[in-house]
């Protein structure tokens, strides 16, 4: 044990002085007036492991150069990977668009899609390499800012297929899990936006086999499950429609509600002519979710001027965000799943961690340069978060809004055709039962399983309904004397 502790205090005082020496070097060059004192310094700052102030010099090197060294693109490729592109995205625009390498201009290209100048974000990762590790992400400007712009389907699908392919390379290669994971979501988000274009062109047999290829584990997968959902009511199979959305009720899922997946039930059942179960499911929707949207919505207005209340309710336990409002609890476990939020989250803590690191430093003009800087970062990097939060909240609330007004023109004529068939003397031809396996639609490679004693969760996401479409009809007074209509 004392052997242990002796060697754990050589090992801690190793790790000081390997971050001493190359601090006390840059506190040395930030005194002096050298050319290149910036650039050395983020050197320093980086073999010290101190990231962001890496990133705020580098910034400043890049401010009075623009041009820089191939060695000098690799410490702006780990400071991206350690601090995020975020440490890296406020610099001016005249300095970005004369700043060569990979790495700024990824940042570039971020900038000009947010900005919806899809040409220009195309123009400005175009050239870099697929060996690059930036290169899905480029992939990831360029394929949606080419389908906005109105260029050829193939040139979107071969931006969204490079991305998977090389996504799949990288995840494959990468050093360490971490990476490995990120590099199998962009593969993922890549292979959702094939099965979008595919869907958008008619091809629902392909846009399901791609969406089939999202992992269940990914979190990315419960959000898909309502887009495959859509691909077989296309196809007509609205059994198989039903029981993709039924997989929402799993209690694995029960922090998941997409207004959508319940306009698209009520939808299915209106087209198998189950209309009291379609009128079930819209009576349900107002009942239930009307009154709570409109809560949430005031929970909204009330706060939308804070700076932090979003925020701060992602790290709330559960029952005090039932408190809040409802949906809150709900829609806190999604954003937090989110690798948006996650990837924000990661960049705000290890700021924190700096921050306190860099008040141990010892007094030196250096200190309270940098001080109010990453200070600056953090306060940005909250408002960012807060507002993102927000706005999801905001948008599951029109979401709800949006399902509503469908909702409502889907009644209108359910009761217009139950209208017409009581004018006409004429009823459905069976009363509501329950599925027979012989209704359902099954791929020669889709298994069937009758669910004897399995557990319900062992096929999430590949159920289907077995119910008989309903929708030839007779005349009631034929049906009763056993005559011929004419």
């Amino acid at each position: 044990m004392i052997k242990l502790m002796i060697i754990l205090i050589f090992f801690c005082a190793g790790i000081v002085e390997a971050q001493q020496a190359p601090l006390d070097k840059a506190f040395d060059l930030y005194m002096t007036n050298k050319a290149q004192k910036n650039e050395w310094i983020a050197y320093e700052m980086m073999t010290a492991q101190y990231f962001f102030v890496a990133s705020i010099f580098a910034k400043r090197h890049i401010l009075t150069k623009g041009e820089h060294s191939s060695i000098f693109e690799e410490a702006l490729d780990t400071i991206s990977t350690k601090a995020g592109l975020e440490a890296l995205s406020d610099l001016p625009d005249e300095t970005m668009q004369r700043t060569t390498g990979a790495t700024m201009s990824l940042v570039l290209g971020l900038r000009r899609f947010n900005e919806k100048n899809y040409q220009a974000a195309i123009n400005a990762v175009k050239d870099i390499s697929p060996f690059n590790r930036f290169y899905p992400e480029a992939q990831m400007i360029i394929g949606p800012s080419s389908y906005f712009l109105g260029l050829k389907d193939e040139v979107v699908a071969q931006a969204y297929l490079a991305c998977e392919q090389s996504a799949d390379r990288m995840a494959k290669s990468a050093s360490h899990e971490k990476l490995r994971r990120y590099y199998e979501l962009i593969r993922e988000n890549c292979l959702i936006h094939q099965a979008r274009q595919s869907y958008a062109k008619t091809n629902f047999a392909t846009s399901t086999l791609q969406y089939e290829k999202i992992d269940k584990q990914s979190y990315r997968w419960p959000y898909v499950i309502v887009e495959r959902a859509w691909s077989s009511f296309q196809s007509k199979d609205y059994n198989r429609a039903l029981g993709l959305v039924a997989t929402y009720g799993s209690p694995l899922l029960e922090s998941y509600f997409f207004p959508e997946a319940e306009v698209l039930k009520a939808l299915s059942y209106h087209h198998l002519c189950l209309y009291d179960d379609a009128l079930q499911v819209i009576d349900h929707y107002y009942q239930e979710y009307k009154p709570k949207s409109e809560a949430l919505r005031k929970v909204i207005d009330d706060n939308k001027n804070t700076s932090d209340f979003f925020l701060n309710l992602m790290f709330e336990e559960r029952s005090e965000r039932e408190k809040v409002g409802p949906f809150v609890a709900g829609l806190a476990i999604q954003i937090r799943k989110e690798v948006k939020f996650n990837l924000d989250l990661i960049t705000l803590r290890r700021a924190e961690e700096e921050l306190v690191s860099v008040s141990k430093w010892p007094d030196h003009p250096m200190k309270k340069d940098i001080t109010y800087e990453i200070m600056g970062m953090i306060a940005h990097l909250k408002k960012k978060m807060n507002f993102y939060v927000m706005e999801r909240m905001v948008n599951f609330v029109n979401e709800i809004h949006r399902g509503s007004y469908a909702m409502f023109n889907i009644k209108l004529d359910l009761l217009s055709k139950k209208r017409d068939l009581l004018y006409k003397g004429e009823k459905l031809v069976a009363d509501r039962a329950r599925g027979e396996a012989q209704n359902v639609q099954r791929r020669p490679d889709q298994h069937f399983y009758t669910f004897t004693g399995e557990f319900w969760a062992d096929e999430l996401g590949d159920y289907s309904f077995g119910l008989k479409s309903n929708c030839e009809t007779q005349n009631n007074r034929t049906a009763a004397t056993g005559g011929v209509q004419k």
